[in-house]
This record gives C-alpha cells, sequence and structure tokens, in this order.
C-alpha cells in the first residue's frame, strides 16, 4: 500500500511511502512546501501550516490564504467538512475554523469564547472531527496555562488533555468537555461508529464511544510504543491501523517510522527516515499527487532556514 505522510519539524514537508517494499519513493523538501496537516479535496492537496491555509492543484497550482488573528495562527490539522467546507485547527488562536471551499465565508468554533483575552496557543488545540454528535476537538490542558506557566511545570504534561465538544447555539460558541485525563491527544478519527485518538506522549491509541449522556467513554486502549511521539492515524480495510511514529522528542532517537497495528493488538514497525516528525498520514492518491509534485517541485526554495542542507526536489518515477 502507498501512504503520503506530511512532516513537520523536519527537511522534508511531504513523503510518498510503500508498506509493502518500507520504503520511500518520493518526497518534498520543506524549503519548497511548509507542512502540518494535510487532506484531499476532489483534485487538490490541502495543507495547513503556520498563519497559512495552502491548496495545491493541477488548475491552480499553489493558492494561498492567509488566516486571520489576533495570533499567529500556528495552524495545524485540516479537514474537508461534509463535502465542500474546509475546516483548519487554529492551534494559537484556540479554535477551528470552517471555511466555505472558496475560502471567503467563515464560521469560527471558540471553545474558550468568554474567557477574555487569552494567550498565545493557550491549550494546544490541535486536531477536530465531525461526528454524527458535532465536532469533537483534541487540546493539550483544560485551561489557557500559557499564561501561568511555571518552571519545571510544562501546560503540555501529560494527563491533562481533554475532548472538546465544539457547538453554538443562538449564535455563541456554547460545548462541553467529553473525555479528560489524555495525554496529549492527536489524530481524531471516526471510524465505524468509533473516535479513535493518538495519546501521543504515552505512545497509545484509543479508542472511544458515545454513552447515553453524549459523553464520549474510553473502549480500548492499544499500547504501540514508548520509543515514539504517536500522532497520525489511517484506518485500513483489513481492520488494521498505520499510526505515525515520531522519535524526535524521545531521548533515544529513531527518527520517523509508520506503526502497523493489527487488529490482535500485534504491533509492526516501518522505518521511514533517520530523522523528523509525522504530523498526518493519508492514502496515497496518484491522480492528485502526481500533478501536485510536479508543482511543488517548481517552486523556489523561500522557506530554506538558514544552516539546514535541504535535499533537492524529487520528482516521482513515470507510471
Amino acid at each position: 500500500m502507498k501512504i503520503l505522510l506530511s512532516c513537520v519539524n523536519s527537511l522534508v514537508s511531504f513523503v510518498g511511502y510503500d508498506t509493502e517494499k518500507a520504503q520511500s519513493f518520493w518526497y518534498c523538501p520543506s524549503d519548497r512546501v511548509r507542512a502540518c496537516g494535510a487532506a484531499y479535496s476532489n483534485d487538490a492537496l490541502l495543507v495547513a501550516t503556520d498563519s497559512s491555509f495552502y491548496r495545491y492543484s493541477e488548475a491552480h497550482g499553489m493558492e494561498h490564504t492567509a488566516l486571520p488573528g489576533p495570533h499567529d495562527n500556528l495552524a495545524h490539522s485540516v479537514h474537508l467538512v461534509q463535502g465542500q467546507s474546509i475546516g483548519i485547527a487554529d492551534t494559537g488562536n484556540s479554535r477551528v475554523l470552517v471555511y466555505s471551499n472558496d475560502m471567503k465565508a467563515c464560521t469560527t468554533f471558540d471553545p474558550l469564547e468568554g474567557w477574555g483575552e487569552i494567550p498565545s496557543d493557550a491549550i494546544h488545540l490541535n486536531d477536530f472531527v465531525r461526528t454524527p454528535q458535532g465536532f469533537v476537538a483534541s487540546c493539550f490542558n483544560f485551561r489557557p496555562y500559557r499564561s501561568v506557566e511555571r518552571p519545571g511545570f510544562r501546560w503540555q504534561n501529560r494527563g491533562y488533555g481533554l475532548l472538546l465538544s465544539l457547538e453554538k447555539h443562538n449564535g455563541c460558541n456554547v460545548g462541553r468537555v467529553l473525555a479528560a485525563g489524555l495525554s496529549c491527544p492527536h489524530s481524531l478519527v471516526w471510524h465505524e461508529e468509533r473516535l479513535y485518538c493518538c495519546a501521543s506522549a504515552t505512545g497509545e491509541f484509543l479508542r472511544f464511544a458515545y454513552n447515553a449522556q453524549g459523553l464520549l467513554v474510553e473502549e480500548a486502549r492499544f499500547f504501540i510504543s514508548s520509543e515514539y511521539f504517536i500522532r497520525g492515524a489511517l484506518p485500513l480495510d483489513d481492520g488494521s491501523w498505520l499510526l505515525g511514529g515520531s522519535s524526535l522528542r524521545r531521548e533515544a532517537s529513531k527518527g520517523m517510522a509508520v506503526l502497523r497495528l493489527a487488529p490482535d493488538g500485534t504491533v509492526t514497525e516501518l522505518p521511514v527516515a533517520a530523522a523528523g516528525e509525522i504530523y498526518d498520514i493519508l492514502p496515497w492518491n496518484d491522480a492528485v499527487m502526481r500533478p501536485v509534485s510536479a508543482v511543488m517541485s517548481a517552486l523556489p526554495p523561500v522557506h530554506a532556514t538558514e544552516g539546514n542542507a535541504y535535499p533537492p526536489p524529487c520528482i516521482l518515477s513515470p507510471e
């Protein structure tokens, strides 16, 4: 199976990876394209990063939209919502922005509305997913902890993470805590009437179900690895999951890996690269990625950081 990995804090922003051969077949250097979250939209690849949203396609090349403040957006995940709308996790402003397909009209879901002035990246709201009961978002903490951070007591510490509902009533943002006690939650996926989530800091993968009160109750917890920060999740037809492993945040770095969780709970490690961090995992869509890869390769190296040695653009081999 071929997959697409979006990478952060890495010399490459995207990697095309063949799980059967356990090797990469394409990459995009991050001096051409910066990436965090990624998603497909018909004939385009959607990318969220920094304070920007990008759409890459054969028809329009690279389209760019600057996201609104007041803080730098630190944009993380991006998803197609209900077929046409585009949702972006605006981590810097602790909210989810849902745009029309033309990126002109926007609805804001702000779980901290009414808190008054909040600092940048207050709760590290990093992802969201649409469920039959509405939007659910993941965040690292239960209050704007950035404003009261103390030395030796990090706001990202394990066990403070939440899953929040994002709802509106009479035009106002309302919502509630659906699940708590998580360790750096990421990568929400609604699959077969269940919500799945990575507990990145503890190297676990969790499954939740809604109860009669509309809260999310943990049904299962799968230990994946103590060597990787787990982020990125893709369900497969055989009941397996592909999860992204990044060890840059660990004392002993093993680089990036794709970890396959089988239905019986066994985990297989597929090494990807010696350094970097995986954020999202998508199935490889050749009809989209072949022309998009050409668009990306032709871009100038405008995102280069002094001191980094980036690989040259990679050209996909002929079909």
